[in-house]
């Protein structure tokens, strides 16, 4: 069943419920990644072209205007229109597109940039970006409607 909670939400539940859930999804997500797949991989494919440690400002920009762009692109409308499914392929694409651009665009113009960190980020965009989509859904829609 389609569940529409624009007609009388506010914008707490429209836009910071969602945001701060996707937030915490993605951040938890990304920080395993990051943790067990990620960080070992940059670090013998790139050793000392890596940051130490990791500029935390630049980070923190990345993550917010992730999460917002993730929010009003993929998880309001899918929420608008009670639809996991629009979550799912809308956050896939944003995922994959968002990613392939940081990946292949250090690939084109880096030195050196590895292959294997382009591709594999690329999918793990797209992977990271559906499932914190999905997930957000699932969480907003079940709270709206409990």
């Amino acid at each position: 069943m389609a569940v529409r909670d624009h007609d009388q939400a506010g914008p707490v539940r429209r836009w910071v419920l969602p945001a701060l859930v996707a937030a915490l999804v993605l951040g938890l997500l990304d920080a395993v990644w990051i943790g067990l797949v990620a960080g070992p991989l940059y670090d013998a494919e790139l050793g000392g072209g890596l940051a130490d440690p990791p500029v935390a400002w630049a980070a923190a920009v990345f993550y917010v205007v992730y999460v917002l762009g993730t929010t009003v692109l993929v998880v309001r409308p899918a929420l608008d229109a009670g639809s996991v499914r629009i979550a799912l392929v809308r956050g896939l694409a944003l995922g994959l597109t968002a990613y392939a651009t940081f990946g292949f665009t250090n690939l084109a113009v880096l030195d050196g940039w590895p292959l294997a960190i382009s591709a594999l980020d690329t999918l793990w965009g797209g992977v990271l970006t559906a499932t914190t989509s999905v997930v957000t859904v699932l969480v907003c829609r079940r709270r709206h409607t409990s």
